[in-house]
């Protein structure tokens, strides 16, 4: 009798192995019929825009790619160094040579946010079981994303560097949960050849929770900050800038324009939506298990 159980134990345990994460709930076609329907309230409040915002810029870099003997004068480009620190107009441009623009721009709006929703499920799997995993999933699709003077938001409806860097992080937080990996890294360093600021953000919050669990990865930021110093101190780029500062004429200007980049501009509508998002989750982490309480107080610190 006992060796039959073990038998039918064994052929269940190979029948559930591609669904191991998904312990606790019923099985894994459940997991997909409700994964479609997070997916579909996502697409309801993140759909495509079209090539617009941001977009238009990446698609003058891509161009530039393409054909530089008709778009290397362009303004634009003569005075931005985006493209050298990323890699989407290198496979925009590639993406655009095969399919052209429209369905490009539509091809990587698509496997971007599938990503960003497949980095999301990952990190919720590890995190939470049962009735909260979709209950999270449901408010990260349906609640409002937008921030910073509800000019940027995150899965934006367009293309840009930052839906590949938000997902990569995503998927680079979910490896870490229990323990820092290489996969974390390489992950982090990947969303960084997408958007270095995005991808700063995230890498910070994997070091502060690893350093709740281990201060000897205190040494990390260190490093960085020294690294970072010494390459500002020989103008090398993406830092060359840093100790640069603007004149009062070109602050006004950004002020009055830009006015999201600086935070003295902010109104009292985004610090009182900042401060309480914070409350939230300072709250809710003293009612949290471990590895998520750590991960709640890594954003906390990381955005304060």
């Amino acid at each position: 009798m006992q060796s039959t159980k073990l038998k039918i134990n064994s052929k269940i345990g190979m029948t559930v192995a591609p669904f191991r994460y998904l312990k606790g709930i019923e099985s894994g076609p459940i997991v997909l019929v409700g994964f479609a329907f997070v997916a579909a309230i996502w697409i309801v409040f993140h759909g495509y825009e079209g090539i617009v915002h941001d977009s238009t810029l990446y698609l003058l870099l891509a161009m530039e790619q393409i054909a530089p003997e008709i778009y290397s004068g362009d303004m634009f480009l003569l005075a931005s160094q985006q493209s050298r620190f990323s890699l989407l107009p290198i496979i925009l441009s590639t993406v655009i040579e095969q399919f052209g623009v429209n369905r490009a721009f539509l091809g990587l709006y698509l496997t971007g946010h599938a990503l960003w929703l497949g980095g999301m499920l990952l990190l919720f799997l590890r995190l939470t079981r049962g009735p909260a995993l979709w209950l999270g999933l449901g408010l990260v699709a349906a609640l409002p994303a937008d921030y910073m003077m509800g000019l940027l938001k995150y899965g934006e409806g367009f293309v840009t560097p930052r839906i590949f860097a938000e997902a990569l992080i995503l998927l680079a937080l979910a490896t870490c949960v229990s323990r820092v990996r290489v996969s974390t890294f390489l992950l982090c360093g990947l969303a960084a050849l997408f958007h270095p600021l995005v991808a700063i953000g995230g890498m910070a919050v994997v070091i502060v929770a690893a350093s709740i669990r281990e201060p000897r990865w205190l040494f990390l930021p260190a490093v960085a900050l020294a690294a970072v110093l010494i390459a500002a101190s020989l103008a090398v780029n993406p830092f060359a800038g840093l100790f640069v500062t603007i004149d009062l004429d070109w602050m006004d200007l950004i002020q009055r324009r830009n006015a999201l980049v600086v935070v003295s501009a902010w109104t009292e509508k985004d610090w009182v939506r900042l401060v309480f998002a914070a409350g939230i989750c300072l709250a809710a982490s003293h009612a949290l298990h471990e590895h998520l309480r750590r991960l709640v107080v890594a954003v906390l610190v990381v955005s304060v």
